[in-house]
């Protein structure tokens, strides 16, 4: 990681990285960076120009769905 050539806020992690990395260490200010650096150690980084995620359109939302997801999301 001698140069940065993407923003670590906007990584896409699996899971088990995440878990190994030690995830975000609140102690530190700039957690982002922090995670990419101990990321970097165990993984390797690649670059997609293929769109991953994208936000619906808001009036497709279904609420009770997604109202569901974080209630399932704060149990775990």
């Amino acid at each position: 990681m001698r140069s940065i050539w993407f923003t670590p806020s906007n990584l896409l992690v699996r899971r088990e990285a995440l878990r190994l990395s030690g995830g975000c260490d609140e102690r530190v200010f700039v957690q982002d960076y922090s995670l990419a650096l101990r990321l970097a150690r165990r993984c390797r980084f690649g670059v997609s120009d293929t769109l991953i995620v994208a936000a619906p359109d808001p009036a497709e939302i279904d609420t009770e769905r997604l109202s569901a997801i974080r209630r399932k999301v704060c149990m775990t």
